[in-house]
């Protein structure tokens, strides 16, 4: 309905303001007093959806589902937990072993480098007392000086070969060894991830159920309250009714422009039929 109507008997008006007390509205000092004041006026508007769902539109009756529909929902924060792939953990762990990785790479270059160099001292050394010793014996450059040269080479190009060897062997060890810690840093926070997430979806779905039935018992406590006050101002209007009727001395109930006039006069014709 647009407005209340305030033609309505107090007995109605009271029974909008148990609606409204119900709500949890404010309806002043007097509260439900069955008098359309200021405050009953203000309540009404803020909770007018609710006030004619309960009331059935102001015909008297009880609409339960637009009562329902109506009821204020309970709810609850969700627990969330970040989701990411392998790929992204693995990433952060690649990058923590970069620092590592580097300084052991620059290391074994250094040591390559060393070994080179200390390779290339030795032939020379080694070249230099081969000739100091042919000289010594006053030989000229024979086929064995030349022969003993060669040797000095091709020893100290397969020690050259086996020096980068062992530095390749080196990088592929270090490149397993970044490979193999970087995967166990994502493995671990990956099923870390995992964890939290199960845990989470436990969380939610337990709380959930509670909340689902935390709802409906709530909505029936507020329906059942609502049919008690509505039952209580339809008890009150009939002794008020009954007992003015006694006083007029008149026998016969008469149409009242209330809801529950109507049924009263309609329940006095079904008996007298």
């Amino acid at each position: 309905m647009a407005s209340y109507d305030k033609s309505k008997d107090s007995d109605y008006t009271r029974r909008v303001q148990q609606v409204l007390a119900g709500l949890g509205a404010d309806l002043g000092a007097g509260g439900v007093d069955g008098k359309w004041g200021a405050y009953t006026q203000a309540a009404y508007e803020a909770n007018r959806s609710a006030v004619d769902a309960a009331l059935g539109g102001g015909s008297g009756g009880f609409n339960f589902q637009s009562l329902w529909d109506s009821l204020p929902q309970l709810n609850y924060s969700y627990v969330s937990t970040p989701s990411y792939s392998y790929e992204y953990y693995y990433s952060i762990g690649d990058a923590l072993e970069e620092a590592s990785y580097t300084k052991q790479k620059a290391q074994a270059e250094q040591d390559l480098a060393g070994a080179q160099e200390a390779l290339k001292q030795s032939v020379k050394q080694t070249k230099a007392n081969i000739e100091k010793s042919t000289n010594a014996r006053g030989f000229a450059r024979s086929s064995y000086t030349t022969d003993a040269l060669q040797n000095t080479d091709l020893t100290a190009m397969r020690q050259e070969q086996s020096l980068l060897a062992s530095f390749d062997q080196t990088l592929l060890e270090l490149d397993a060894q970044r490979h193999s810690n970087a995967s166990a840093y994502a493995a671990n926070a990956f099923q870390a991830q995992e964890d939290r997430r199960l845990q989470a979806d436990m969380f939610n779905a337990r709380m959930a159920n509670e909340l689902a039935l935390n709802q409906w018992q709530a909505q029936l406590d507020m329906i059942n309250w609502q049919m008690q006050q509505w039952g209580s101002g339809t008890s009150s209007a009939s002794r008020s009714s009954g007992s003015s009727r006694s006083s007029s001395g008149s026998t016969a109930p008469k149409s009242s422009a209330s809801g529950s006039g109507k049924v009263r006069v309609s329940a006095q014709r079904m008996r007298t039929r």
